[in-house]
């Protein structure tokens, strides 16, 4: 019997508590998790019910807003049970989430009030020194993921945060420390075990299982569950680099030493920059500066060291691990966190000057609405393996161009005041696209522009994500999950 929540024209979903897909009301999800319980074949799988401390720690999220109380959460520490919990909330049409690293901000994209999936025993990590590659769980999160591979001087192309989680990054997309070398995450992946929606195990690669291949490159979570990545390995060796931040009188310095970087083409190199301006007035410039390399030769980062700085946590001869660290956020703020992105070819100095500006006033509008800090980031990129790279993926859905992600990130405190901070923040995605059209830094053809989902806010649409490739991503879908089983977890659904 097809499921009920089969949802043809559906881009996010969250509140599935209210959805007509549910079936059953929410009295009775923990039912469903005794029912997964009592299913369960390996030892080391477990069940966490509300009040114990295990249960906490695996519901909440980086972002409280991202963070509900579940029925219950289910560590499982086999494939086999991936599948038996989603044979049980499939036949029961019981919402359900899966967890990696926690790190998305959008609400209801790893949380739910059903059955809590937290992949935290996907953590094994097996080293494949002759075909360079690397087995990876899904469990993981990339710092465990680069201290690991210290022992063997090889690393792979994954996310930029420490605490940011492997099986989330790995299925949207991916900018990574390499991307500028060596392109996405999801560029650099070869293989999948896959937990099917109906229940199946099966591994998946170009070569057996092309479109589904295809649609687990930026596709999310709608074709199963993923519980291992084999990733192609690099040589890494000692690097440069660290933290620098400055104060809010060096704007000017920052945006010349940003125009002067972007002129720049060794692939060795990246910046990541921003602002971060707090809701009392203080603000700071944020540039996270890396070099594969124990140094950088002269002249790729000589304005940015030359401006004075309130914090410099730079480092040469480091290990890529104690580089993240520097600038590495707490794995669970405990505030709410909403963000709203959009992509550019590249920053002008009026469009650097510009945002710094609007999150500025952005930040004194919100303080009344128990806001903390507004954050606004953006990501220059050397090098020419993003378009350069020959593989074909569900994101980013053309190659064309490189559109660099940028975003404005709110903290605040207070529930009540969702509705006010998302406003704005949307408002203000509006004001930095038409600024960046204005400027000559988007794409003026449609076909040619894309978002990304780490950032997209929830009234996002997947053709603004997907573009071209949504057809052929829903025509997948509907192979693989019939019965919309995936559509049951929150996210961006096709």
């Amino acid at each position: 019997m097809p499921n009920p929540c089969a949802l043809s024209s559906a881009s996010f979903l969250h509140d599935l508590g209210k959805s007509p897909c549910v079936g059953l009301p929410a009295a009775n999800y923990t039912a469903v998790c005794e029912q997964i319980a009592s299913g369960l074949t390996s030892p080391e799988s477990v069940v966490y019910w509300p009040g114990s401390e295990e249960y906490t720690l695996a519901v909440t999220h980086f972002a409280a807003s991202n963070s509900e109380a579940a029925a219950c959460s289910i560590a499982p520490a086999s494939p086999e049970d991936v599948g038996e919990i989603l044979r049980v909330v499939a036949s029961t049409s019981t919402p359900f989430a899966v967890k990696g690293g926690g790190h998305n901000t959008t609400p209801g994209s790893s949380s739910t009030k059903g059955v809590h999936i937290a992949m935290q025993r996907f953590s094994d990590i097996t080293y494949h020194g002759e075909e360079q590659l690397a087995d990876v769980g899904a469990g993981l999160d990339w710092g465990e993921v680069y201290t690991d591979l210290q022992q063997y001087n090889v690393t792979v192309a994954g996310g930029r945060d420490y605490g940011v989680g492997v099986g989330g990054l790995s299925l949207i997309g991916g900018w990574s420390w390499l991307t500028q070398a060596h392109g996405l995450t999801v560029d650099n992946i070869v293989g999948y075990q896959l937990v099917l929606p109906n229940g199946d195990l099966t591994e998946v690669t170009e070569e057996d299982q092309p479109d589904l291949f295809f649609a687990l490159k930026g596709g999310g979570n709608n074709f199963g569950i993923v519980t291992r990545f084999t990733m192609r390995t690099y040589p890494q060796g000692p690097m440069w680099g660290g933290q620098l931040a400055y104060s809010g009188a060096q704007l000017e310095l920052f945006i010349d030493a940003m125009l002067d970087f972007q002129q720049q083409t060794d692939p060795k190199a990246a910046v990541l920059s921003g602002y971060r301006i707090q809701s009392s007035g203080q603000a700071a410039m944020l540039a996270v500066v890396y070099y594969n390399a124990p140094n950088p030769p002269p002249g790729i980062f000589d304005k940015f060291l030359a401006i004075p700085t309130i914090v410099n946590s730079v480092v040469a001869g480091r290990t890529l691990s104690s580089f993240i660290q520097t600038y590495a956020p707490p794995k669970r703020t405990g505030k709410r966190i909403f963000a709203e992105g959009t992509h550019a070819l590249g920053y002008t100095a009026n469009m650097m000057r510009q945002i710094y500006l609007d999150t500025e006033a952005t930040a004194k509008k919100i303080a009344p609405f128990s806001g903390v800090n507004v954050d606004a980031t953006f990501f220059p990129l050397l090098g020419d393996a993003f378009k350069s790279n020959d593989f074909e993926t569900a994101w980013p859905p053309n190659r064309d161009l490189v559109l660099l992600p940028s975003y404005v990130q709110a903290q605040f405190d207070d529930a009540a005041h969702d509705q006010v901070i998302r406003d704005e923040l949307v408002r203000l995605r509006a004001k930095w696209r038409e600024l960046a059209i204005a400027e000559g830094q988007y794409p003026a053809s449609t076909d040619q522009r894309y978002e990304y989902t780490a950032s997209a806010g929830p009234n996002t649409t997947l053709e603004e994500i997907y573009g071209p490739n949504v057809a052929r991503l829903r025509e997948i879908k509907h192979d693989v999950d019939p019965d919309n089983v995936m559509g049951l977890a929150g996210g961006f659904k096709f």
